[in-house]
């Protein structure tokens, strides 16, 4: 199953509870996409590291102001997404 998880930052020193949650999605065969307004810190927990959650994430902009800036990567992981899984 594709799911969608919406938080305000990723990776994100002050909700550890992201990282156990995620982690069992992926280890239930769940393909997962992380969006989040930005990252709270550039440190990645060792577990996340360890299990490929900060490569999901994907940034979107939080007014119409700053759409612009995000509108070209959107659009790029809109068409991969619609083309089907990345290759690994």
């Amino acid at each position: 199953m594709r799911i969608y998880a919406f938080t305000q930052y990723y990776p994100s020193t002050f909700k550890p509870y992201f990282d156990t949650q995620f982690a069992q999605l992926l280890r239930d065969g769940h393909d997962l996409t992380v969006l989040a307004h930005g990252a709270q810190t550039d440190v990645v927990n060792e577990a996340v590291s360890r299990m490929g959650l900060h490569e999901p994430t994907r940034y979107y902009p939080t007014t119409l102001r700053s759409l612009p800036r995000f509108l070209p990567g959107a659009l790029g992981a809109a068409v991969a997404d619609h083309m089907g899984p990345r290759p690994a």
